[in-house]
Parts: C-alpha cells; sequence; structure tokens
C-alpha cells in the first residue's frame, strides 16, 4: 500500500500505471471532488431547508429534522441489511421515510423529490474538482485506459453523475461509477470491491485504487486484493480538518458563521477568479442583506440606489433579493443624482442660509468661487458682485468668522444673484419632478433610497423638493452609516436607518468608518462621472453629467480600472454569500458582526498593499467645486505623519507603513479623541441666535494647498464595464488584503487601550458591537482563511 501526501504526485504515478492490462479505479469524493465545506454543513443545509418549508407552508414538522434523517438511515440500511446486503441506504427509500418521519405519510412523494433536488442543488454550490485529477484524464483520454470510479456515498449514482459534471469531468471517461447506494454494497467492508471484480471481470492484482481513507481505500482494497494507493494531500487534508472544526464553531457561537461563510467564498473565489475575497464584499453585502430584510419588514416594494455609489450596490442587492427572497415582489431602481443635482431643485427661494451650511460644508477651501459654486454664477457677475461689496476677488481667502462679515453676508443676499439662483432653481424642480414621475416615483406611499451614508443630504434635498408633492411617499434612507445630521433631518415621511454605523452609537468595529467616511465612498464609486443637474432631451427628461474633459473628470478616470477590480470581486462574494446563506436560512444579524471587524480591518488596519494601492486615488468633492484631494496624502516619515495626519482624509492608510504598536496606539488615541464627540440625539442645530452658522475653525483662513482640478447602465450593462475596465487589472488583489485575524485582535487591544483612556477622563467608553474576545482568539487559530 502506497501513500502520496500531494494529489500531484499520486496521478504522476498513476500515469506511470496506464496500460492495457491494468484498470485504474478512484474514489470520488476528497479524492477527484473537494468541497469548500465540511459535509454537515450540506445535512445543516437540508435540515434547515425543511424547518424553511414546514414554515412557509403551515405544515406541522413532526420531529427534529437531524434525529428524523438518524432514524431514517438506520431503519433502511437495517432492512437492506436483512437482505443480505451492507448497511447502506436506498437513497430514494431514504429520501421519502426522511420526509415522512417529518411530515407523515401523506407529503413522503412529492416532498421526497424536493429534497432529492435540494440536496443536488446545495452539494454543486460547495465542490470544486481536484485540478490534477483533471489534467491526469484529459492527457490520458486517448488512451483507451479502463477507469472506473467507487464510491461509499449514499447519495444516487444519478446525483454522484451530476456533480462530477459539474466538476468539469467527462463521464466518457469512465467506463462504469460504482456507488454504494445503488449496489448495496460498502467499500469499507471490502464486500463493493468483490463486486466490481465480478461485473469487470478482473482480478484483483491488476487493479490499483486511489482514495484518501485509509480504512475504506486502504486496508480493505489491500485485504480482498487490490492495489491500494493513499492520496492524502496535505493542503487540502489539512482543509478538510479545518472544515469540520469550522462546524463546532457555528454551534460554540453563531456568529462565526459570518467568518465561515467569509471562508467558504474566499476559497471558491480563490478557484473560480484566482484571487482572494477582499474585506468590501462582506462590508457592502450584509449592509444590503440587512436593506432586504428592512423593505421585507416595512412592506417597501421599490428601492431607489442612488448614483454613484448605488451602482455596484443596486448589483449586489439583486443578486440576494433574486438568491434569498426569489418571490418578492422588490424592485429595484437606479436613481441618477448627485448632492449637487438634488440641491439644485432648491434654490427657488434664493440663497438660504440651509443650503449655504451645506455648501460651506462642501469645501476646507474658505473663498467666494468655493463656497458659492453649487449655485453655478457666471465668474464675471460673481467677481463684479464681490468687487462692489469689498471682497477682492472670488478666490481671495475669506477672514474668520466670515459668515457674520458684512461684506459677505450684503454678497448673498444681492438682488440679482438670487434672481440668477432662484431662476436656475424653478427650472431644474421642473425637471427633477418630472424625472421622478417618470421613475414611477410617486406610485407608492413607501419607497426606500439606499446609500453608503453619511449625513443624509442627497435625500433630505429630495424630500425638501418634493414635500408638499400631493403624493409624496414616505422616505426610508437605509445607510452603510449615519452621522449625527443624518438624524437631525428626520421628518415625518423622511426617516434615516443604519445598518453598521452610527455616530451616536459607540460600538467600536462600526465606529470605524465613521471618521473616515472617504474610503467607502471611493470604493463604490461607479465608472460615469458624476450627474450636474437635469436636461429635456427628445420630450424625455435625462441625467446631465460632468463633462468628461474637465480635470477633475479626468483625475477620477485613471482609478475606475483599480476600483473596478474591488466591485467585480464584491459582487462575485455577494453571489457566494448567498449559496452559504441557504445552508443556514441567514439572516443578517451573524454575518454582520464579521463585517463590522472586516469595516475594521479595512480602515483602521489597512494592509500595505491595499493602504498603498487605494490611498493613491484621489476624491473629487461633487458639489461643484471639484476639488482633488488624495485619499492618504502620500508616503512619508512618521514626523511628516504627526504633523499632517490631520489633515489627511485616510489617515490610517500612512500607519500601515509602521509597526503594529504604531497602528495599535494611534488608533486608540484617534478613537479617544473622537469619543467627546458623541452627543446623544436630538442636539442642537449648529446656529446661533442670529441664524448665521457659528464657524467651524476659527484660526485665520488660508488657502490650502488643494490642487483643483452616454447615459450609463446598470447590472447586466455593469457586469460588462466592469470587465472592460478592469481588464488591465484584472488579478489586483493580493492575499494580504483578504480578511486577517491578527488585526482583529490588534484592534481589540485598541479597543481596551480607548477605554481606559476614557476613563481617566470620564469620557463615554465605546463598547463592543461584535463578538466576544474568546471568539476572536478562535478566528485567530483557524486555519487556511486564505
Amino acid at each position: 500500500m502506497k501513500h502520496f501526501k500531494s494529489s500531484k504526485s499520486a496521478f504522476e504515478y498513476a500515469e506511470l500505471l496506464v496500460a492495457d492490462s491494468v484498470v485504474l479505479s478512484f474514489d470520488i469524493f476528497d479524492t477527484l471532488v473537494h468541497r469548500y465545506v465540511s459535509p454537515k454543513i450540506v445535512i445543516d443545509g437540508l435540515c434547515n431547508w425543511l424547518k424553511k418549508v414546514a414554515n412557509d407552508r403551515s405544515i406541522a414538522l413532526l420531529a427534529d429534522p437531524w434525529e428524523a434523517r438518524h432514524q431514517a438511515y438506520v431503519e433502511i440500511s437495517a432492512g437492506r441489511e436483512s437482505k443480505g446486503l451492507d448497511f447502506e441506504v436506498d437513497y430514494i427509500e431514504f429520501c421519502r421515510k426522511w420526509i415522512e418521519i417529518c411530515f407523515g405519510s401523506s407529503y413522503s412523494e412529492h416532498l421526497a423529490s424536493e429534497l432529492q433536488a435540494t440536496e443536488l442543488d446545495l452539494e454543486l454550490s460547495v465542490i470544486y474538482p481536484n485540478k490534477h485529477a483533471l489534467e491526469f484524464f484529459n492527457k490520458i483520454k486517448g488512451y483507451g485506459q479502463k477507469i472506473i470510479l467507487v464510491s461509499d456515498m449514499y447519495l444516487s449514482t444519478s446525483h454522484v453523475e451530476n456533480i462530477l459534471k459539474c466538476a468539469g469531468y467527462d463521464l466518457s471517461w469512465f467506463e462504469k461509477i460504482y456507488v454504494s447506494s445503488d449496489s448495496g454494497y460498502l467499500k469499507r467492508t471490502g464486500n463493493l470491491f468483490k463486486f466490481i471484480e465480478k461485473d469487470i471481470d478482473f482480478s484483483g492484482n491488476y487493479i490499483f485504487h486511489f482514495g484518501d481513507n485509509e480504512e475504506a481505500d486502504g486496508m480493505s482494497a489491500k485485504t480482498v486484493g487490490w492495489n491500494s494507493n493513499i492520496v492524502q494531500d496535505k493542503e487540502e487534508f489539512e482543509y478538510i480538518r479545518d472544515a469540520q472544526k469550522d462546524v463546532d464553531m457555528n454551534n460554540y457561537d453563531p456568529n462565526f458563521l459570518g467568518l465561515n461563510g467569509y471562508k467558504y467564498s474566499n476559497r471558491k473565489m480563490i478557484n473560480d477568479l484566482g484571487e482572494p475575497a477582499s474585506l468590501l464584499g462582506p462590508v457592502l453585502t450584509s449592509h444590503l442583506h440587512k436593506c432586504v430584510e428592512h423593505c421585507l419588514e416595512h412592506d417597501i416594494k421599490k428601492i431607489y440606489f442612488l448614483s454613484r455609489e448605488g451602482a455596484v450596490l443596486k448589483v449586489i442587492f439583486d443578486n440576494l433579493v433574486k438568491g434569498l427572497h426569489p418571490n418578492s415582489k422588490i424592485e429595484s431602481r437606479y436613481f441618477y443624482t448627485s448632492r449637487l443635482a438634488s440641491i439644485t431643485p432648491n434654490f427657488r427661494n434664493g440663497i438660504t442660509l440651509k443650503l449655504l451650511q451645506n455648501c460651506i460644508k462642501n469645501t476646507g477651501t474658505y473663498t467666494v468661487d468655493k463656497i458659492l459654486a453649487p449655485f453655478r454664477i457666471h465668474k464675471d457677475i460673481l467677481n463684479r458682485c464681490c468687487r462692489e461689496y469689498g471682497i477682492p476677488s472670488i478666490n481671495s481667502p475669506l477672514p474668520p468668522n466670515f459668515e457674520t462679515w458684512d461684506p459677505f453676508l450684503n454678497l448673498i443676499d444681492d438682488i440679482e444673484i438670487n434672481k440668477l439662483v432662484t431662476k436656475t432653481g424653478i427650472d431644474q424642480h421642473e425637471l427633477f419632478i418630472e424625472y421622478l414621475e417618470d421613475l414611477n416615483f410617486f406610485k407608492d406611499k413607501k419607497i426606500a433610497m439606499v446609500d453608503v451614508g453619511w449625513s443624509g443630504q442627497i435625500q433630505d434635498n429630495i424630500y425638501q423638493s418634493i414635500r408638499f408633492h400631493g403624493d409624496c411617499p414616505e422616505i426610508h434612507g437605509i445607510y452603510l452609516g449615519c452621522k449625527v445630521a443624518a438624524h437631525e433631518r428626520q421628518a415625518s415621511k423622511s426617516k434615516y436607518y443604519w445598518t453598521m454605523s452610527d455616530e451616536s452609537h459607540m460600538g467600536w468595529f462600526g465606529y470605524s468608518t465613521i471618521r473616515s467616511v472617504f474610503i467607502m465612498e471611493t470604493l463604490t464609486r461607479a465608472p460615469h462621472a458624476t450627474v450636474v443637474g437635469y436636461n429635456k432631451e427628445h420630450g424625455k427628461v435625462v441625467p446631465a453629467f460632468k463633462s468628461e474633459q474637465e480635470n477633475s473628470r479626468k483625475i477620477e478616470i485613471e482609478s475606475d480600472s483599480l476600483i473596478a477590480s474591488y466591485q467585480r470581486n464584491a459582487i462575485k462574494y455577494s453571489e457566494n454569500y448567498v449559496s452559504f446563506c441557504k445552508f443556514y436560512n441567514l439572516t443578517s444579524s451573524a454575518p454582520m458582526s464579521f463585517a463590522k471587524i472586516c469595516l475594521d480591518q479595512m480602515i483602521r488596519f489597512p494592509s500595505i498593499d491595499f493602504s498603498s494601492k487605494i490611498g493613491k486615488i484621489d476624491n473629487v468633492s461633487d458639489l461643484g467645486s471639484n476639488e482633488v484631494i488624495n485619499l492618504s496624502g502620500g508616503n512619508e516619515g512618521f514626523l511628516s505623519f504627526i504633523r499632517s495626519h490631520k489633515f489627511t482624509l485616510w489617515p490610517y492608510a500612512k500607519t500601515s507603513n509602521f509597526n503594529k504598536w504604531v497602528q495599535l496606539t494611534y488608533v486608540a488615541l484617534k478613537a479617544y479623541r473622537c469619543a467627546d464627540r458623541n452627543i446623544p440625539i436630538p442636539r442642537m442645530p449648529s446656529t446661533n441666535n442670529f441664524g448665521y452658522i457659528i464657524p467651524k475653525d476659527k484660526s485665520p483662513a488660508k488657502l490650502s494647498n488643494i490642487v483643483t482640478n452616454e447615459k450609463f447602465l446598470v447590472n447586466e450593462e455593469y457586469f460588462q464595464l466592469l470587465s472592460l475596465i478592469n481588464d488591465s487589472a484584472k488579478d489586483c488583489i493580493s492575499l494580504s488584503e483578504s480578511y486577517n485575524p491578527s488585526s482583529t485582535v490588534l484592534s481589540y487591544f485598541s479597543f481596551k487601550l480607548t477605554n481606559f483612556l476614557c476613563n481617566l477622563r470620564r469620557k463615554q467608553r465605546y463598547y463592543n458591537d461584535t463578538y466576544r474576545f474568546k471568539v476572536m482568539l478562535k478566528q485567530k487559530n483557524s486555519k487556511n482563511i486564505s
């Protein structure tokens, strides 16, 4: 009996045996075909399917599905054993008996066939071929070699054949397939080998059998005179053992299902795409799973995805609805809009303080040109008015407290300027309402809007434009994260919900994104220009896009390929996520805990590869100022980082270049500084007694060093576009960018350090919004995540 520690060497040996005088025999499962999960998880999936059938069809479940399965297996096997066969089931009889014990004899016939189809679907979703076996069979397929397959498996031969075909094997390569459930004999008793000898009329001395099981494929085959060869590929064998432990971890803490779902998807993507699952996939998929549940809970039939982040969100959402709730009537639409396009219809009353406040928050460069950019006033007119009121030019830096400075107040009260702004607002409002009517926006009493977050400005702009419309629907804004400003905008028919992060809830892992929102906005950006307004073409209102020739747009295009890599990866992850959810009828709660951990790692503890790629992307303001800011601010030394980290959109990207202790300490200190900013809802609006805005920065204003610089379709077209623009960077996602359990433990110690500092100063503490620490340690010890 030979032993092989790698599949490659085993099939190289098999190639040497090819001859007319011998028969090559192969085990199927864990030799030719592997699973991404433990077989127990497939059975879990079937048991949960039976529970779902009972619930959905209002059928009384008479026994626990797991116990019923065991009872059915024993009864059918014992019956066959009494007839002189081995203790093995007949698959068809077994399924009928299982259904009969669960639901009664009246359901056994038609539900048994559904059970068989469901089991096949689950099996097909978790199998993949042994690549060395495929190479071997393809190489010798023209030699006329006599090959048989042998398996101890309760599934029927037809099921096994379907599994082999799905894994890429051509059934014509094999003379015959022997399965214990159909023959009634088992390998481990040796009876199946004896049965095969008689059937093919070959002596065991000339049969070389390859399999993974020491007893069934080794000793039993050797005992009856076959040449047995044990193939236990080291890598695959470790993965199988780890998959068995995953089942135990699911029982230890259901939240562990999030990690196991990731491991399943990660392994599948490495095989299918040649790259691991990025951290973006779990984050977006869990967020959108919660969105699906919200729509079902509140009976919302129509959901709008706001551009530009909504494009990839819509594709993932549709995957989840199709896979998890195929009978729901939820309809998703892509909504061409932006902060600029949605705020313009509200210019009907000229420049108001609320509009001005939004414009000031949009820029860090306090000049008339930047602040009033959304109002789209011609620069010549604006320059003339500035000089008239004592402001040198539209590009002159404004003084501290400019919101109460008379020249500036006189400028925004100018009659000519307000007339121009009002006309623009009225024109755009008419077009905007017509565009919404074309989207059937006013047909439903409730609708949902989905975006990544954060302050709900687009939703509020839309609501303010339509709140006096007779058919104004109740709007549910569902966001990955919400800032306090979103809650302040809450109205009776405009509501805000968050799924992972909220500024007023100090969950440690979810809170990571609140202070670094630009990462999620950048990674979900669609590869089309910002919507700047609406035009009428051929009697139909269509979105107007920023010119492709503008410098800020050209800068965006440079990173479209890189962003597409992560989006394509996230979309593929969502497809695998759907498959895994079917095993446990998962809600969003268990995967959500793991998704928050991924969000935390992506933002606070990024790998060097991830931070170097994403950090070089430039973020562009979409409220008309066209300011371009690099996410990480470029590479620099430690002292330079200390001086500039406050002004960087994503400072954590820079800490990835230093050691783990620097990362841990910086995360803790930054979170500690943010702790006093968490103000309970409701909070007073940021205005003084006279209605003027309180300035964010009372230091002297300076010009910053910022460098200013056909209709898009979603789903099938979006996949095609991602493929086209992603060709040059197809395999850009590396293993180091996938989930790293060590980062989770590092974040936990940052969490403890932060709360220690908060206790010293009596600040509000953060709370752990994911796993218990023991589970984190078990995750860290879990193998084969990548």
